[in-house]
């Protein structure tokens, strides 16, 4: 009996700390935002709602890259964001946020979107400069060192070029590419290089892409509207969600921009949850250029920080808000976190008390024995 009771505690105490890490890794569900004017990547803490700096991307030379795109390689420890504005690719660690990298993609290239294949290579859109006379019509590939490897050119359609924007595998070989000035929405057969239309009934202005890895649904963030498409796998049929002024406030003072609140961003978690980033209705270039003004009012549209994050749970429901009126984010990325310090304290001690019990049981039955 002795013996049995010392069992019986010590799976007891087994029991609470399978719990506790249970509740621990429900909780490593933190989501990374790209702040397009800010430079910085930011990142929302489930376990504490609170938001911090995870990374800065501009430098004083660099000051506005226009950070468009991320992606997390959790395998690796890296975290890849692209800059419109800078025409560059960033390698950034994923623990830290330290930039380890960062390669010009030259000729003229404005990459946008952003995705990872099952081997590591980078992929990104090339959605060309503001001048539609300038965009881009291509996705290009990287290795893992950021060199080029191969490139892939969107078919005109009658429109010129399509402006690729968001990008994410759906399945082996398979990558969705969004448009956004072009003609809906293509796959990429990145075995063959053929591009196939798919969504030709979708809205132009698309962005960023995300694949729910529960349902394979495909997620389409919005650009120059209020909207997100949901397609089924198939992408043969879509929902749609609207961030309007029932979720993302208007700004508190006036402005000159259109009421659209431009939710670009959007990722799935591990638990099909979407995240949703939005840049919010203000523009500080809408108005007269001045550098100095940039993050601040300027111009006729009086510039106010209007982004958002928002979440819609797996499966279905109310819009759930972690934040508003924030920096605009144009895109985003779930990444896993570490558990808090507390909560490591928490396991190591209870793991060290069930350690000595089961020491302790082990003596008893030598005993009895």
């Amino acid at each position: 009996m002795y013996v049995r009771s010392f069992i019986l505690s010590s799976k007891a105490l087994l029991f609470a700390v399978a719990i506790t890490s249970l509740t621990a890794n429900s909780l490593r569900a933190d989501i990374l935002a790209a702040g397009f004017f800010s430079g910085t990547i930011d990142r929302y803490t489930a376990a504490t709602g609170t938001f911090s700096t995870f990374a800065t991307v501009a430098t004083q030379s660099d000051f506005f890259p226009g950070v468009s795109g991320i992606v997390v390689n959790e395998s690796a420890n890296r975290v890849y964001a692209t800059g419109y504005q800078s025409g560059r690719v960033y390698e950034i660690d994923a623990t830290t946020g330290a930039v380890l990298n960062s390669v010009a993609l030259g000729g003229g290239i404005a990459p946008g979107g952003i995705a990872l294949d099952a081997v590591g290579n980078v992929y990104v859109s090339n959605q060309g400069g503001q001048d539609p006379l300038q965009a881009g019509n291509q996705v290009i590939v990287l290795n893992s060192s950021l060199s080029q490897v191969a490139s892939f050119t969107l078919p005109d359609l009658g429109l010129g070029a399509n402006r690729p924007a968001g990008l994410a595998f759906n399945g082996p070989n398979s990558l969705v590419v969004s448009t956004l000035s072009g003609f809906g929405v293509f796959t990429l057969n990145t075995t063959n290089g053929q591009f196939t239309n798919i969504a030709t009934s979708s809205p132009v202005s698309n962005s960023q892409v995300a694949v729910d890895p529960t349902t394979g649904n495909v997620a389409i963030g919005g650009a120059f509207t209020n909207d997100i498409s949901v397609y089924n796998p198939s992408l043969t049929s879509s929902t749609v969600t609207t961030i309007d002024s029932s979720v993302l406030p208007l700004p508190a003072l006036p402005y000159a921009s259109a009421d659209l609140t431009f939710p670009s961003g959007v990722a799935y978690d591990p638990n099909g949850n979407l995240i949703i980033g939005a840049l919010g209705r203000t523009n500080p270039f809408s108005g007269p250029m001045d550098l100095s003004m940039i993050g601040q009012m300027n111009g006729t549209d009086n510039f106010q920080s209007n982004g958002g994050l928002f979440a819609i749970p797996a499966g279905g429901g109310s819009i759930i808000s972690y934040g508003v009126n924030t920096t605009p984010y144009s895109s985003v990325a779930y990444i896993s976190a570490v558990p808090e310090p507390t909560t490591i304290a928490i396991l190591s001690a209870l793991t060290a008390v069930v350690g000595m019990r089961q020491w302790r049981v082990r003596r008893a039955a030598r005993r009895v024995a």
